[in-house]
């Protein structure tokens, strides 16, 4: 996974205020990461 995807989704989850869009984004972008980029994106995405 490319670093500008997280960046991306993080940008989507930013201009939202709608709960289910910003989860989706989320979810869409955590079920693309392998194991060692997860850990990563996670705490990268959780602020």
């Amino acid at each position: 996974m490319l670093f500008n995807e997280v960046v991306d989704t993080s940008a989507r989850v930013a201009a939202t205020g709608s709960r289910t869009a910003k989860v989706a984004a989320l979810a869409e972008t955590l079920a693309r990461a392998d194991g060692a980029e997860l850990e990563i994106q996670a705490h990268y995405q959780s602020g």
